[in-house]
C-alpha cells in the first residue's frame, strides 16, 4: 500500500531527527503539534514527529477507512468481531444516542451510572448497609486487566 511505503520512507529519512534541534528550528512547535480538548492535552511536539509525519499518518488513516470505522463504532454496529457485538464503551461518554438493535443504550448507561452513584453515596455515608445490617468497612476488588483499573483508581 502506497501510504505505508510513504510512511516507511519518511521514517527512514528521519533517523537523524533530534528533538532539541526541532524545537530550536521551530519555536512554535508545541502550538503546531499539540491540541487540547475538555482538559485533555495531546502533545506530539515532544516526539520525533513532524508536520509531514502527521500528514502521512492522516493519509494512512483515510486510506484504511478509519473515519468510516469510527462512524460504525458510534452507530452501535457490531464492530467487535471476536465477540460479534457492538463495542459500547463509547456510550459512557456519548452526548448523542447510540442505538443497538433499536434501543438507545446511552439511556441505559446513564441509568446504571445513576444507580452506581446512589450505591456509592450510600456506602460512603454509612446509610447503605450489608446483609448484616452494619455499614460497609471493606471493599474486595476482583478484576483483571482493564476491568481492574477503574476500581484501582477509586481506591
Amino acid at each position: 500500500m502506497a501510504e505505508w511505503r510513504a510512511l516507511a520512507e519518511h521514517h527512514a529519512s528521519g533517523a537523524s531527527l533530534d528533538l532539541r534541534r526541532l524545537f530550536e528550528q521551530d519555536p512554535a512547535r508545541f502550538e503546531k503539534l499539540s491540541l487540547s480538548h475538555d482538559g485533555i492535552l495531546l502533545d506530539c511536539s515532544k516526539n520525533l514527529v513532524t508536520g509531514d509525519t502527521l500528514r502521512l499518518l492522516t493519509a494512512l488513516a483515510q486510506a484504511r477507512g478509519l473515519p468510516a470505522a469510527i462512524e460504525r463504532l458510534f452507530a452501535g454496529e457490531r464492530v467487535n468481531t471476536t465477540e460479534g457485538r457492538a463495542a459500547l464503551h463509547v456510550a459512557l461518554r456519548a452526548d448523542r444516542p447510540i442505538t443497538v438493535d433499536g434501543r438507545d443504550v446511552v439511556a441505559d448507561v446513564r441509568s446504571v451510572l445513576q444507580r452506581m452513584r446512589h450505591f456509592c453515596e450510600g456506602v460512603r455515608s454509612g446509610r447503605l448497609t450489608g446483609a448484616t445490617g452494619r455499614a460497609f468497612s471493606d471493599v474486595v476488588n476482583i478484576g483483571i486487566g482493564g476491568s481492574h483499573l477503574g476500581p484501582a483508581l477509586v481506591c
